[in-house]
């Protein structure tokens, strides 16, 4: 099995994706734009994740997601999450945490779109891209780990591709090799290395299993004019 870079990120939060479990990433902002909820409205990305079985959430166990959330994501340069929201499906609505700022409506969508049944939770966080994709994943982990969802013997191995050439440095804020200065840049790229950096994607790839990166590989740069670009 493969995925791009991006699919990766947006789905689980990081590049290393461990698939054992599910609890993938889910895009809310369509509910979010809509609700009576004006933080939600004014984030620029919204992430939630539905728990199947959460009847044995109770809020400390909420709480302690939460502070796990606000704590993670403090640790990153930029905005750190207020918070975590959160809401319960029982008997086709959506009760406690953010609920009354969802219609009837809304709720009933939100349920049928995600498949959520009696005793299912979302949870929801909302800010900054990077930030949230990072946090959610974390997340995301921690439930699988709370939760026992992950099969010991089970390995599920995955190729990342379509990865970018450049990421920024979160201290300096300047364009850095993702992997090495020596990895080649998509040939269709090549008239944004100095324009869109961030646009220029590598050839290269990770093969991921379980979590952890356990290989990768890149086509090299044979090219001496694109080499003293890239430096």
């Amino acid at each position: 099995r493969k995925l791009s870079y991006e699919e990766a990120m947006e789905t689980y939060g990081t590049d290393k994706p461990d698939l054992r479990f599910g609890l993938q990433l889910i895009d809310f902002s369509e509910f979010g734009n809509v609700s009576d909820f004006t933080i939600m409205k004014e984030q620029t990305c919204v992430k939630a994740i539905v728990v199947e079985d959460g009847s044995g959430y109770s809020r400390k166990v909420i709480d302690g997601l939460t502070d796990f959330v606000k704590e993670f994501s403090a640790q990153k340069k930029k905005t750190p999450l207020g918070g975590l929201a959160w809401m319960k499906c029982q008997d086709g609505a959506l009760l406690g945490g953010v609920s009354k700022f969802f219609g009837d409506d809304l709720q009933k969508k939100i349920i049928d779109d995600f498949g959520m049944k009696d005793g299912s939770i979302i949870l929801v966080g909302a800010g900054e891209r990077e930030t949230v994709l990072e946090t959610m994943g974390a997340l995301r982990n921690k439930i699988a780990h709370q939760d026992g969802l992950r099969n010991e013997n089970s390995y599920h191995p995955l190729f990342i591709v379509d990865m970018p050439q450049f990421e920024k440095d979160k201290e300096s804020g300047k364009w850095i090799f993702l992997h090495h200065p020596f990895t080649s840049p998509h040939p269709d790229h090549l008239d944004k290395l100095e324009s869109d950096p961030g646009a220029v994607m590598a050839r290269a790839y990770d093969l991921v299993m379980n979590g952890y990166e356990i290989a990768g590989g890149s086509i090299r740069i044979h090219d001496p004019e694109i080499q003293m670009r890239i430096l």
